[in-house]
């Protein structure tokens, strides 16, 4: 399945696009010439002026600028031409009436005046420039009060004839309108401003309706597609973070091919998901991880993880024009149930008009730079934690000759040593302390000693203390980016082609992505237009590596071996020369898991591989220009194909061999059908109003089937297939698993909608929404479910006289009822099947269908203010918002005596609020210089308020099957707390200190222990107080430096990797005793140190603690694994603030192009992403973005993390 090297795939390519797209311009050019060879044959008596002219716009490209107030429209004309041009047909209609005309592209300005008066008034002629002093080309350009208007040509530049006493408006979307007086003027210059926080931008909202930034009454935030290409981040959503207020983004693994979390506002919903939809013109999908079937299950594991990615990663970050990111219900409501967590809508690139083809060709390698590793001490080296208990003077072992030998252990029990056996006092360690798990850094300091290795060498006993990076290397991405476009009045299209080449961080695990696109907007005629987007992604990935706490991945060994473990022997010895696997050996320091890991990597495989089939059709026909209907069907399919094997361990190619395929498919159509009226200056002048009514079907198709073989033993060597095996060699095991096993996920979506658009002028905005869908995983008389939305934007500073330095302001509300379904199959009894004893058998599924399951359904509402000043310099944005979620759909468990393991049903209600602010200062302006900065921010807050009767709690996430802390929420408390065993303490808050006495001299005391609570209980809480991002952008001519700073304040995280070095003595912290810091301790025989600690807290009776005792009870009972384990020291309060990104970036100037003569642009850019960490609150070089193995909704529970990775990215781009 797995190819690095796809012969001859550019060739393919490049002849398919080719072909492509010269049909797709023939039959477009074809499209071009009827339009500008158009005749037209209009017969009309008794017409109204205005009536003829909306004839002509029907049969045309065409549009009439004029006005009512100047020109009267209503006269009565007569008409009768046939097969005449444009010219012949105007001049035949307005000539007799004193009226001339202009034609300017698709814009006929009508104008009261003949063209003899109009050579009579003076000529202005001017430049339009923009903020930097490049011309605006399409800037509309009116005699206020009169039909007379022009726009700017691609310098800039217009030509106007006037009168000295009128005044010259200008306006173009996105900038502040301006009037000037012409007086006695004959050059006016101009430049325009941006409007304040891009009030004037036109951005797209739910259902890919475009509308005015300041009309829009709820909080969305837009960021363009060079921003994305900019970030070479590892997927999309990676780009976002910092950007966006309000959204939090956690990428699991941070690697490329990696799963990403996006949460907007916090999470709404206790169990299921609570990322938002993804929108990519028009054609819905979600952000889940691949290959995600609903088990069930009440508890999220994360303590070990294969991250085959999720939705995003699969989109192309080249195709993209802008993402738009609705961040309430209001916002999202016409998307239904999919939007409730909000919506991230994406618009790909079409085509651009230009002259001829265009040719834009980019070329970026990448550099993934593994830096930021756990800090751990070089002074000391194996040995288990009894080793330093006996005496201060560690010992070496001896073999005959008198030789030191390396430290051993014995693999079955890691906590028995060789030379010392037990502890001291009697105790075996894993009496009194937590598992250490294979290692443990409790033995000699490495002074050098000259020691014999378990391969019999002699070595100086010295630390290696860059091991972990053995494991590691520089990642390298090679991405090659080609796209052909072009466009004129018959639209635009755009054919793409991008390769990625990945060579992965870690070593054998490499991949590759190949996606084609094509995108078009297209005039199929003055009354039906087309928009089209497909693409095809190829996405094969090598050996996803597991990462987390088990023996098939590579980072769990990484947290205790040794500090003079030596990487490179184990690589060296990993395989025998037999081809089988060694043992595990007493001598490695590692318990065997350092050529494991090795074994792994280049020995077994899992591989990946996906083909995703992406786009969707949209047409819209206006039969009058007041009414329009759309209609766009969409699809996403693709297939997925994992295969697993691990290779035989022993000489004869049978023992521990294993094989399993599993195949994916998963098929999503979703169809809309909107109609909209609309009516301008309705009852009253500026009284604006469009109405729309929609109707959606959304249909999912998954099928998975999966097969693995049976038993420990192959039946023929080194076949890989399900009937592969031998269960003879083994007792107790049946036949069974080699039967593939089939599961299916279908659901459909129905549902209707309308959408009443009011305005009053340009001051005050109206939308009022609302939704009807029905689901096919709801119970008939639950399935039907309604929600509105509404929204307000006031703008005042278009009503009431401010100040000159009051620029812009804005209010805005909204309200909004959202509803979410359930996961197929949750309400009646189904099957599931399998095998037993060799025969395929079907079983009811493990969770009880409800009686009377309901959607989902939450309430919200938001407030917000924006604000522009000082000449738009100052611009500033507040949301709050406020959130109750009821009836949750949740899943809890009950009694294996029922049969089940758990129950779903409607329970609970959470609230969720918060505020975001956005501040943006435009410090410097002018033509050489541009200086911006802006902030956002954001704090979230929620609550459980309520759960069903009896019950209280409700676990979210767990590690180490139930061995570790948990993530779980409580009636009364905030969502994600972090539940552990706690410090016990007495009625005054003091803990609480267990004596352990001697085995051997009974009142001897030989430790002192913290006691610890009997039941886990919250100790932290991993959602943060304030996130955040602060960016500046600055400009030098045709030099750019954009930097962005991250900022996350407040919220916990527990570290397996901080408990495991503390407890294994790999933590520097650990040095502070042994070095001489602590209190005076004597031996066992009679040697003394400064190795003593008296732990801070009472005795049963209440009485302090004095007992001085060694330093290994200390750090025992801080172990990662096992319940009842101290948690408390390893849940941490994660603070940071990190360079996120550093680009530059040079656009060649045009006269340097052009003396080139092959390139129309040229650019060249570097870039620096997730750089290094300004500040961190976390211990030993911890990464802070590691708060899980997981995508899911455990978040905050890190064990085996990979080290943190940044990224060095050069690209150049050329236009032809």
């Amino acid at each position: 399945m797995y190819s690095c090297q796809k012969s001859g795939w550019i060739l393919q390519f490049f002849r398919i696009m080719k072909l492509m797209f010269v049909f797709v311009m023939a039959g477009l050019l074809s499209v071009h010439a009827e339009v500008y060879s158009q005749v037209y044959s209009v017969s009309m008596k008794n017409a109204q002026l205005r009536e003829v002219m909306q004839k002509i716009e029907d049969q045309s490209d065409y549009r009439f600028f004029f006005s009512d107030d100047v020109t009267d429209l209503s006269r009565n004309v007569q008409v009768n031409v046939v097969d005449a041009t444009i010219d012949q047909l105007l001049n035949n209609i307005l000539s007799p009436h004193g009226l001339g005309y202009k034609i300017m592209d698709n814009l006929i300005i009508i104008s009261p005046y003949t063209a003899s008066k109009l050579q009579q008034m003076p000529t202005i002629t001017g430049t339009v420039l923009d903020a930097y002093g490049d011309p605006l080309a399409g800037v509309t350009v009116i005699v206020e009060g009169t039909s007379i208007g022009t726009i700017t040509d691609n310098n800039g530049k217009y030509t106007i004839n006037a009168t000295p006493n009128s005044t010259l408006v200008f306006s173009f979307i996105g900038f502040a309108t301006q009037r000037i007086a012409i007086g006695q003027k004959t050059t006016i210059d101009v430049r325009l401003t941006e409007d304040a926080l891009e009030m004037g931008e036109v951005v797209v909202t739910a259902l890919g309706i475009k509308r005015e930034q300041k009309a829009i009454g709820y909080a969305a935030q837009q960021i363009k597609g060079d921003e994305i290409i900019r970030a070479n981040t590892a997927n999309i959503a990676s780009a976002l973070s910092g950007k966006i207020a309000g959204v939090n983004i956690n990428n699991a693994n941070q690697l490329d091919g990696g799963s990403s979390r996006i949460v907007i506002r916090g999470n709404n919903n206790i169990q299921g998901n609570n990322q938002p939809l993804i929108v990519i013109d028009g054609m819905p999908l979600e952000n889940n991880p691949s290959v995600n079937i609903s088990s069930g299950s009440t508890s999220e594991a994360t303590d070990k993880v294969r991250d085959l990615g999720s939705g995003l990663n699969f989109i192309n970050n080249n195709d993209i024009e802008d993402m738009s990111i609705l961040k309430g219900p209001a916002a999202a409501a016409l998307y239904g149930a999919r939007g409730a967590n909000g919506v991230i809508l994406i618009t790909t690139k079409k085509g651009v008009k230009k002259e001829g083809l265009g040719v834009d060709y980019s070329f970026t390698t990448k550099i993934i730079n593994p830096y930021k590793f756990r800090d751990q001490q070089t002074e000391y080296g194996y040995g288990g934690l009894h080793y330093p208990m006996y005496s201060a003077v560690t010992k070496y072992q001896q073999d005959a000759d008198g030789n030191y030998l390396y430290p051993k252990n014995t693999w079955a029990d890691p906590r028995w040593d060789v030379v010392y056996g037990r502890m001291p006092n009697g105790y075996m360690t894993y009496d009194q302390f937590s598992w250490h798990a294979y290692s443990m850094s409790w033995g000699p300091k490495m002074d050098g000693t000259m020691v014999k290795w378990w391969d019999g060498e002699m070595r100086p006993h010295v630390a290696d203390p860059d091991y972990e990076k053995y494991y590691y290397k520089n990642g390298h991405t090679n991405t090659h980016n080609v796209s052909f476009s072009g466009g004129g009045e018959f639209g635009t299209v755009r054919v793409g082609l991008t390769r990625e080449d990945h060579s992965a961080v870690i070593d054998n695990s490499d991949f590759n992505r190949t996606a084609v696109t094509l995108g078009a907007n297209l005039n199929i005629s003055r009354k039906l237009k087309a928009e089209v987007y497909a693409t095809y992604n190829n996405y094969d990935r090598h050996n996803i590596i597991e990462i987390g706490g088990d023996n098939d991945g590579i980072t769990k060994a990484f947290y205790i071996f040794p500090s003079d473990y030596k990487p490179s022997l184990a690589h060296a010895n990993y395989k025998n020369a037999d081809g089988s696997r060694p043992g595990r050996s007493q001598y490695y320091g590692d318990g065997g898991q350092g050529h494991y890991i090795f074994w792994n990597l280049y020995e077994n495989s899992y591989d990946y591989e996906r083909d995703q089939l992406l786009g969707s059709v949209k047409l819209t026909y206006s039969p009058v220009e007041w009414l329009s209907f759309s209609g766009q069907v969409g699809l996403d399919y693709h297939v997925g194909d994992i295969v697993n094997k691990r290779a035989p361990i022993d000489i004869y190619g049978l023992e521990s061999g294993y094989y399993q395929h599993k195949l994916n498919k998963e098929s999503v159509i979703n169809a809309d059908f909107i109609a909209t009226a609309r009516k301008n200056d309705l009852f009253v002048d500026k009284f604006n109003a469009s109405f729309s009514l929609g109707a959606t079907r959304w249909d999912r198709k998954y099928y998975q089937m999966e097969g693995q073989t049976s038993g420990k033993y192959f039946k023929d060597p080194y076949i890989y297939t399900f009937g592969n095996y031998d269960l003879s060699k083994q007792s107790g095991v049946i036949q069974s698993d080699q039967i593939p096993v089939e599961d299916i996920l279908n659901k459909r979506i129905n549902s209707v909608y309308g959408f009443l658009d009011l305005s009053y002028g340009d001051f005050i905005y109206a939308q009022v929404t609302g939704r009807n869908d029905w689901s096919s995983t709801l119970p008939l008389g639950s399935n039907s479910y309604f929600y509105p939305s509404a929204s307000l934007s006031f703008v005042p500073t278009a009503l009431l006289d401010m100040p000159n330095w009051f620029n812009f302001g804005k209010i805005r509300l909204a309200y909004a009822s959202a509803a979410t379904d359930a996961d197929p199959y949750q309400v009646v009894p189904t099957y599931q099947t399998g095998s037993f004893g060799g025969a395929p058998i079907a079983g009811l599924r493990e969770t009880i269908p409800p009686s009377n399951l309901k959607p989902q359904r939450a309430d919200s509402y938001e407030f917000g203010l924006g604000l522009s000043m000082f000449e738009h310099r100052f611009n500033f944005d507040f949301t709050y918002y406020h959130t109750k979620s009821y009836n949750q759909i949740m899943a809890g468990p009950v009694p294996s005596s029922s049969g089940y393991n758990s129950v779903r049903f409607n329970t609970g209600k959470m609230e969720n609020k918060g505020i975001e602010i956005i501040a943006g200062y435009h410090a410097v302006r002018n033509k050489d210089w541009d200086l911006r900065f802006e902030l956002n921010l954001a704090r979230n807050k929620n609550k459980l308020l309520s759960m069903g009767e009896g019950v209280n709690v409700f676990e979210i996430g767990q590690i180490f099957s139930g061995n570790g802390p948990i993530i779980q929420v409580e009636v009364g408390d905030s969502y994600g707390n972090i539940y552990g065993w706690d410090y016990e303490r007495d009625a005054n808050g003091n803990k609480i200190i267990d004596v352990i006495y001697d085995k051997n001299e009974p009142n001897k005391v030989a430790g002192t222990k913290y006691k610890t609570t009997k039941d886990r209980v919250k100790i932290g809480n991993i959602t943060p107080d304030v996130i955040g991002g602060l960016n500046a952008n600055l400009r030098w001519k045709n030099l750019s430096l954009y930097a962005l700073v991250g900022f996350s304040y407040g919220g916990d995280l527990w570290s397996g990797t901080y408990a495991t070095s503390l407890s294994s003595g790999l933590s520097p912290e650990t040095l502070y005793e042994r070095n001489g810091g602590g209190l005076p301790y004597t031996y066992s025989d009679g040697t003394t140190a400064n190795h003593g600690i008296v732990m801070d807290g009472v005795l049963a009776d209440g009485t302090p603690n004095t007992h001085v005792v060694h330093y290994a009870w200390k750090y025992g009972q801080l172990g990662s694994w096992g319940a009842g384990n101290l948690t408390t020291p390893s849940i941490l309060e994660n603070n940071w603030v990190k360079m996120n990104e550093i680009t530059i970036s040079y656009d060649l100037p045009q006269d340097w192009v052009k003396r080139l003569k092959i390139f129309q642009s040229l650019s060249l850019m570097a870039s620096g992403r997730d750089l290094f960490y300004i500040y961190s609150s976390l211990p030993d070089n911890l990464n802070p973005a590691a708060l899980s193995n997981s995508a899911g909704n455990a978040q905050g529970l890190e064990f085996g993390a990979l080290p943190g990775m940044r990224t060095f990215s050069f690209t150049l781009k050329a236009g032809f």
